[in-house]
């Protein structure tokens, strides 16, 4: 500050303090990049890592592989013991995965799904890894009291063998994971070039059995069902067991193995069993002898809406009396 002079008098400063500023801005972005529950990183992060690992190798002869690794029962846990015992889990997990990779790249990816990312010679180190993983996993885990067990598929990929970008090292992971839960729960599934295939050939047939169900595409094969007698001849028919089986236009006769499965993994089932309770109930009630009629049913059919309810209006619907029902677990055959 000047006298009236012009003379230099005194000096005002004024400080602000930006701790709780910066300490919210390093909380924010700490957030961005970290899971709220298990305060791993999470799959932005991940990708940015996989991405920089990907810079770092190109143009070089290393490799590395992507570990993506989905937990087997935690929806059962949630379901039996409740979600804050699922969460205190999944923190227990993320600890064990961490101390499985030694200090390498982990990270939650979704709710059940961790990523990893490890270099070395591929694909053993990445096997190797997945082996480490499934054992720091399989002993039980003590959660409030609680004694719980857990276990773990792994799908893997190689850079730069199955993709030269994080998208598509991610997907191949996920598809060989897929592979691995579809053949065996608890298993480690490595990419093969031929899984892409299989699983766009997949989706492709999830979306024509859609248009089969709407086209009446599907239908009924009748297995007779016999009372035993001494002998073959003295053995009486005494119902039909209702088998779904599909022709597709191009494709021929797909086997039940084949696409029972996958209408339940894809929700179909409920609307498919629909059809087939319906179709089955008019045909037995246009039988001229009353037999009885088995027909099989999906858990997920149990699990949407009121079956009794659908089950009694079909009935009312086709007019077949309801004692010659005869329920029976679902299979593919």
């Amino acid at each position: 500050m000047l006298d009236d002079s012009g003379e230099p008098q005194y000096l005002i400063k004024t400080h602000e303090d930006v701790t709780d500023r910066r300490q919210t801005e390093s909380r924010m972005a700490h957030m961005a990049y970290h899971d709220g529950l298990t305060d791993l990183p999470n799959r932005a992060a991940f990708l940015q890592a996989l991405a920089q690992m990907i810079e770092a190798c190109a143009d070089t002869d290393e490799q590395f592989a992507v570990l993506s690794v989905d937990l087997d029962g935690l929806k059962e846990i949630n379901d039996v013991f409740g979600h804050s015992i699922g969460d205190k889990l999944l923190i227990e997990v993320g600890h064990r995965i961490q101390a499985a990779a030694r200090g390498g790249v982990v990270a939650r990816l979704s709710g059940d799904e961790f990523g990893l990312l490890i270099d070395g010679k591929q694909p053993e180190a990445g096997a190797l890894l997945a082996e480490k993983v499934a054992e720091a996993l399989a002993s039980e885990l003590a959660i409030d009291g609680k004694s719980v067990r857990i276990g773990c598929t792994t799908g893997i990929s190689i850079f730069p063998r199955d993709g030269a970008d994080a998208a598509s090292l991610l997907a191949n992971a996920g598809a060989a994971l897929f592979r691995a839960k579809v053949k065996s729960r608890g298993t480690i599934g490595i990419f093969e070039p031929e899984m892409d295939q299989q699983i766009r050939d997949r989706r492709v047939l999830h979306q024509d059995l859609s248009l089969a169900i709407r086209n009446d595409e599907l239908s009924l094969y009748y297995q007779p069902q016999a009372k035993a007698g001494q002998t073959v001849a003295s053995s009486d028919v005494v119902g039909f067991e209702a088998l779904a089986r599909w022709f597709h236009p191009v494709r021929g006769f797909v086997p039940p193995a084949d696409f029972i499965p996958l209408a339940e993994e894809s929700g179909l089932i409920v609307e498919m069993g629909e059809w087939i309770l319906r179709e089955a109930c008019r045909e037995a009630a246009s039988w001229p002898r009353p037999l009885q009629i088995a027909v099989n049913l999906s858990p997920a059919q149990f699990m949407h809406g009121d079956l009794v309810s659908l089950v009694h209006s079909i009935l009312l619907e086709t007019g077949l009396a309801p004692a010659g029902w005869n329920w029976k677990s679902p299979k593919a055959c």
